[in-house]
């Protein structure tokens, strides 16, 4: 049987600015989806966009739950993304500024998540 790990408050924290940083991402995907022009483009978008999101969803439940691996990889994903993410914000800028404040926004609260999860004192939590 699992054991059950109290988060600390600042483990607790970092957990809650993973799930802002979601919801934020959501929103602003289907922003960006419904602002196709076909449906068959809208349908892709959501064929792409749902396995990620739910794949995303699985790993911060699972950071919440202390699991070291989804922790290593929710911080592999987040640094392949961090820089295309950044390049999206900027080019919505000139778009659609709810969109880039939107991705610039959930770049930040995973950051700081992130930061949160990798300090030394984090690390007891996660086994």
């Amino acid at each position: 049987m699992e054991q059950i790990k109290k988060l600390s408050k600042e483990l607790h924290t970092a957990v809650i600015l993973l799930w802002a940083s979601l919801v934020l991402g959501v929103v602003r995907t289907v922003m960006q989806i419904m602002a196709q022009d076909t449906t068959e483009k809208i349908m892709g978008g959501f064929i792409i966009a749902t396995p990620i999101i739910l794949i995303v969803t699985w790993l911060i439940y699972k950071i919440g739950k202390g699991k070291e691996w989804a922790r290593i990889a929710y911080l592999i994903i987040f640094i392949i993304g961090i820089t295309p993410a950044v390049g999206e914000a900027l080019i919505y800028l000139e778009i659609n500024t709810t969109i880039s404040v939107l991705r610039a926004s959930d770049i930040l609260l995973s950051a700081i998540a992130v930061f949160i999860l990798f300090k030394d004192s984090s690390a007891k939590y996660f086994k």
